[in-house]
């Protein structure tokens, strides 16, 4: 569907960036919004692949973090403990991201990352994901302050 400049969607562009994909198989940007619902429709609009590994990340984060709130923040899912936001998850061509924000305290720490604090993995398809040692992250990363706490 075109935008109103007549640009495909993948194409569009406005302040910012480039809108995502996922937004552009949904036609619609994703603005900040809170809860469940968003982020649901975030992953339902992700290739079937991607959609089902997405869906069991999102199952393992919100079995693992006490009292988890969900939010759609810089166009991708983000997940806050409490104590700020802990995790966020994107999707790319190939794969699905999973961005520890304090992925520098976690035990093992996270293969991907050279910012002072945040580390991530990234998962290919749903036999790369490693269940456990995503749910130990989770659980680890539930204590520990999280980024932008009051956002």
């Amino acid at each position: 569907k075109p935008t109103k400049s007549g640009k495909p969607w993948k194409d569009a562009t406005r302040r910012g960036g480039v809108v995502s994909q996922v937004e552009g198989r949904l036609g619609i940007a994703l603005v900040k919004s809170e809860g469940n619902a968003p982020v649901q429709a975030y992953y339902n609009a992700l290739p079937s692949g991607q959609k089902a590994l997405a869906k069991r990340i999102d199952s393992i984060l919100t079995r693992e973090i006490p009292g988890v709130r969900k939010a759609i923040k810089w166009h991708n899912p983000m997940y806050n403990a409490g104590l700020g936001w802990i995790v966020g998850v994107a999707s790319y061509k190939s794969y699905v991201q999973v961005m520890w924000f304090k992925g520098t305290s976690l035990n093992p720490v996270p293969p991907g990352g050279k910012q002072k604090d945040a580390r991530f993995v990234n998962i290919r398809d749903e036999a790369e994901l490693d269940e456990a040692l995503t749910a130990s992250w989770a659980r680890q990363a539930a204590q520990i302050p999280g980024e932008w706490p009051t956002t």
